[in-house]
């Protein structure tokens, strides 16, 4: 899902007193909340948003499990995977807990990881 869902309540001021607007107080609570991290990443283009760890499970099948199973933790699993299936680096973004894609990149990994599981199901039969 690449769409936003969130509600955010915002105090336009730090008395609450009505028709008083202070710029500093409504944007501290936004960072504070996140959203403005949320709008710059959706800005950039990056709408689609994965722990390291449901990423790894969603496109690990790419590639053989050989190549991830040293990797111990889950950001480093998902760099390698991302390098050897030869994504280039403009099209994603690792964090620190999330991994970051462009919708695009997004749907050619969910096709490539099905491909991938037709062909280990044909192999098995």
């Amino acid at each position: 899902d690449t769409s936003a869902h969130f509600v955010r309540c915002v105090k336009p001021n730090a008395l609450g007193q009505p028709g008083d607007f202070s710029r500093p107080v409504v944007v501290e609570q936004l960072a504070s909340a996140g959203v403005l991290e949320i709008a710059r990443i959706y800005g950039a283009g990056f709408p689609v948003r994965m722990a390291h760890a449901a990423a790894v499970e969603a496109y690990g099948s790419i590639l053989p499990a050989t190549h991830l199973v040293s990797r111990t933790h889950p950001a480093e699993a998902l760099q390698l995977l991302l390098q050897r299936a030869g994504v280039p680096p403009a099209e994603y973004r690792i964090g620190r807990t999330k991994f970051f894609a462009r919708a695009h990149l997004a749907e050619r990994l969910d096709r490539a990881a099905h491909a991938a599981a037709v062909a280990a199901t044909a192999a098995i039969q």
